[in-house]
């Protein structure tokens, strides 16, 4: 064999290793893009994924949210409606002026609104003693009144209420303590700067 042509085929043969290589490190190539790509769409699965699932999780907690306030916000109302009451009670008219009989009748009127209160929201309330002792002593007057049991007198022609002393004196005492759990005492001592 002659030489120029020996040379020829080593080239021939090395060119052909050289394309061979090539088509292969460009197959790994196209294989490593394809792979790339069939991670890069994994992972947008994922985080498409993880956003729905966070956007749900955000809905689902605003929801538990408002369901929250709007139990907070119906007690809120439910209190400052007692708190009404307790302080109509304590404003009530409580006449034991010299030669005049005892009048109780706008305490009669607003311990009534009270007990009716207190008994519709009473799984509200019972678990406070002082609450739920409120309620009983609202609720005892209340019926006394409804039978006809309230001591009554006349005087220049209108018809006094007198709730029994004992009962009035607990009534008094539970409205001023029921209004202290509500509205705590102000501190009026300021520290010193």
């Amino acid at each position: 064999m002659e030489w120029y042509k020996f040379v020829l085929l080593i080239i021939s043969v090395g060119l052909v290793q050289f394309a061979i290589s090539h088509f292969v490190n460009k197959g790994k190539n196209l294989a490593t893009k394809e792979d790339i790509s069939k991670i890069t769409k994994q992972i947008e699965s994922v985080k498409e994924y993880y956003n729905k699932s966070l956007e749900e999780y955000k809905i689902d907690l605003q929801k538990e949210f408002e369901h929250h306030k709007y139990i907070l916000n119906l007690c809120q109302s439910l209190d400052d409606k007692l708190i009404s009451c307790i302080s109509r009670c304590l404003k009530a008219k409580i006449s034991n002026e010299f030669n005049y009989p005892q009048n109780d009748n706008d305490l009669v009127v607003e311990n009534k609104k009270l007990a009716s209160f207190m008994n519709t929201y009473k799984n509200r309330y019972k678990y406070d003693k002082t609450l739920s002792k409120l309620c009983d002593i609202s609720t005892k007057i209340n019926t006394l009144l409804e039978v006809g049991d309230l001591e009554k007198s006349e005087y220049d022609g209108k018809i006094y209420c007198e709730i029994p002393v004992s009962d009035k004196k607990n009534l008094l005492s539970l409205l001023n303590k029921s209004l202290a759990i509500f509205l705590p005492p102000l501190k009026t001592d300021m520290p010193e700067k």
